[in-house]
């Protein structure tokens, strides 16, 4: 019969780690004693036995004692006064803050953390070396949970052979690389399409499995560089770069050469060399659009992911309503000048883009000058402008202009003549888009200033402008609903208090997003139509803050404003808007207006955009489908002080509406904006003679909806919110 003495109080004692390193003269490991009172005779093990060694250990005292060695573990646990693992809770992100070798070493597995600890399972919880080792790498506390070794060996494996591909997975690979030395002609390979065979070289399987990980986490860019004393790989995903390996000096510039070769480049290449090449990946077509830089005698790489094949359209983007809108009344335009602004990785070449594919399937001739061609679009003329070739972006933009094309899109608007002949393409007829750099909006204004554009040039022709940067969104794996602010992380929670404005969701991380607790990107846009008056006020020389105050009176949102409410939805963090946009002012407090705005329309585009007009305005809304629902609303709201109605609709017109409302004493008042797409100047006519007080055909434009808004609100002597405008 197995003995099972050693779980009573003697056992106890013994497992009592201060009372061994008081009384023992020569070294043991606590576990020898355990296995001496199970019956397990001759069992020898060393102060900091390896894992390998202490799972024989276990599996004889278990046999020993009769129990599993998961029970073994939950006892031990217990003895030392430590919680048992759960391997299979063990969170990813926790072992980027062990590496693998040290992990493997000590036997452990880092299960989760926090800011200031690092839970870390054991099959040795008495291992205070290896406590300390791993307390000075984490930067963190070490807590020990107690598991039996096999299963620990499992997770190691699980943990670190999937999801860190980095040393452990591509470890022997890299090795390789190393071993074959210098790299030959012959070497090179052409072509990193499908899967790498067994025969291919190690550099090549190396590359493509560094390419298979960047797009497996989403990855826009990869960036072999420099680093240290070797180089390194990193990804960028949702706009962030994270590092995701080291590399000695050879493999990285073995992993460049193939690259290079992909390419069609040479081996020895200028100071700064640019190419793309194109390849299959879990079934999608990638183009890799790579940028080679020489430092000295080492090369860098940045390697684009595109994807040609993804659907681009302007009501694919994300933007908010209102700014779509905006979007696609510039895009009815078929004159003057749009610029789209942003820095680097803001959307901007996106945005443009499904602008050009929209504006190509309407049946126009589009051309661009573009440095680079991101990807190809069906139907669109794009020239490369390439400086290394010798040739003057002037002579490579009228060669664009000999196509006579309907829309001009010219990727980099960078002196005087470029800015001139984009004037001069706009007064012959054509729609010009093009890309700039300046942060906000109507900072677009001062650049063309700078350009050497007089400001009665710039109000002739300006038609629109479109700002944007992109946030990280909320991963909808594991965000959770938010009660109130307390229910967020400390920083969070401080920043609500500062913005007044708390989010819907919060995610805290999970193997979807890579514990970020973000997934993907979203828009947030500022979007202006230059009104008739608002291109009075820039031609006239207007003071930029005089620009603003009618661009905000016209519809126009500002970054800040728009990110607020991508907050407020959930979408995204205040951490997060902080991140991308800066610190800046919270917004001032606000009073209410008089009343709530009814909107009736039986049309859901129209009362989705009117809508985001008002809400912008912060009016409380109710809406109507039809006619005769209106007049029921009007009935249950005795608050109403706007009502934004349709002509044309179901059940009873907008032209009956308003004749009942106005023989009502308590309705008689409330302003009227009459929208319909009748052209019919009958209607407007009679319309205005039964009592409307405004009149605006569709389709609706925000900032004539907004402005109209305004006057008929200031006519009529409704309390308008302070700011809203």
């Amino acid at each position: 019969m197995a003995k099972t003495v050693w779980w009573g109080s003697e056992a106890c004692e013994l497992i009592n780690v201060e009372r061994f390193v008081r009384t023992r003269t020569i070294p043991q490991h606590w576990l020898v004693d355990v296995a001496t009172y199970a019956g397990v005779a001759n069992l020898s093990l060393p102060v900091q036995p390896s894992i390998h060694a202490l799972t024989v250990a276990w599996s004889k005292i278990a046999v020993a004692s009769g129990v599993s060695e998961v029970e073994l573990a939950q006892r031990i646990a217990s003895h030392f006064r430590l919680e048992s693992a759960d391997l299979d809770a063990a969170r990813p992100y926790a072992a980027k803050l062990l590496p693998e070798e040290v992990a493997r070493r000590h036997g452990v597995v880092p299960l989760r953390a926090t800011d200031g600890i690092l839970v870390v399972a054991t099959a040795d919880p008495a291992n205070t070396a290896a406590e300390r080792e791993i307390r000075h790498l984490a930067g963190r506390k070490v807590v020990y949970e107690v598991a039996a070794p096999g299963p620990l060996l499992e997770a190691l494996e699980a943990m670190y052979s999937p999801d860190r591909f980095v040393e452990y997975v591509l470890g022997r690979l890299v090795d390789e690389v190393v071993s074959d030395g210098h790299l030959s002609p012959a070497g090179l390979e052409p072509t990193l399409l499908g899967e790498s065979d067994p025969g291919s070289s190690p550099a090549v399987k190396l590359t493509r499995a560094i390419l298979d990980q960047a797009v497996a986490a989403r990855a826009t860019d990869l960036s072999l560089e420099l680093g240290g004393e070797g180089g390194r790989v990193r990804f960028r995903v949702d706009g962030v770069l994270q590092h995701v390996m080291d590399l000695p000096l050879q493999a990285l510039s073995q992993v460049i050469e193939q690259v290079k070769a992909a390419c069609g480049m040479p081996r020895t290449s200028k100071s700064t060399s640019q190419g793309f090449f194109q390849d299959r990946f879990d079934g999608r077509r990638l183009e890799i659009r790579v940028t080679i830089v020489r430092l000295g005698e080492a090369e860098e790489a940045t390697l684009r992911l595109v994807e040609p094949e993804a659907s681009l359209s302007p009501d694919g983007l994300g933007f908010p309503e209102l700014e779509a809108e905006t979007v696609r009344a510039l895009l009815r335009l078929r004159g003057g000048i749009i610029v789209v602004t942003g820095p680097a990785r803001s959307g901007q070449t996106t945005t443009l883009y499904s602008m050009l594919r929209a504006l190509s399937e309407e049946g126009l001739k589009v051309a661009t000058l573009e440095s680079p061609i991101e990807f190809r679009i069906p139907g669109v003329s794009q020239t490369e402008f390439r400086a290394e070739e010798g040739r003057d972006h002037a002579d490579a933009l009228a060669g664009v202009l000999n196509q006579n094309p309907d829309v001009l899109m010219v990727g980099s608007v960078h002196d005087e003549e470029t800015a001139a002949t984009l004037v001069r393409a706009s007064m012959a007829g054509k729609l010009v888009l093009a890309a700039m750099q300046p942060d906000r909006a109507l900072s677009a204004i001062q650049r063309l200033e700078e350009l050497g554009l007089d400001r009665p040039r710039i109000g002739t022709f300006l038609r629109g402008i479109i700002a944007q940067r992109l946030v990280r969104k909320t991963c909808p794996s594991c965000a959770r609903e938010i009660a109130s602010a307390e229910d967020l992380p400390p920083r969070e929670a401080r920043l609500t208090e500062v913005y007044r404005v708390v989010t819907r969701r919060f995610a805290e991380g999970c193997p979807e997003c890579q514990e970020t607790g973000f997934q993907g990107q979203i828009p947030i846009v500022e979007a202006l139509a230059v009104s008739p008056s608002l291109a009075q006020g820039i031609a006239g020389g207007a003071a930029l803050s005089q620009i603003r105050g009618e661009s905000a009176a016209s519809g126009m949102r500002q970054l800040t404003e728009i990110a607020l409410d991508r907050v407020r939805e959930g979408e995204t963090t205040l951490q997060e808007v902080i991140r991308v946009l800066g610190s800046f002012a919270p917004p001032a407090p606000r009073a209410a207006l008089a009343g709530q705005a009814l909107i009736v329309d039986d049309n859901e585009v129209d009362r989705r955009l009117m809508r985001a007009v008002l809400s912008r305005m912060q009016f409380p809304l109710c809406e109507a489908v039809d006619g005769k629902a209106a007049l029921e609303a009007l009935d249950r709201h005795h608050d109403v002080s706007l009502v934004l109605l349709d002509l044309k609709m179901p059940k009873m017109s907008g032209l009956e509406v308003l004749q009942n409302m106005r023989r009502s004493v308590r309705t008689s008042g409330i302003p009227v904006i009459v929208l319909t797409a009748s052209e019919d100047p009958s209607d407007e006519i009679r319309l205005l003679e039964a009592g409307a007080d405004d009149y605006l055909r569709k389709p609706i434009e925000p900032y004539r909806l907004t402005a109209r808004v305004l006057a008929v609100l200031r006519r009529a002597g409704v309390h308008q919110m302070e700011g809203a405008a």
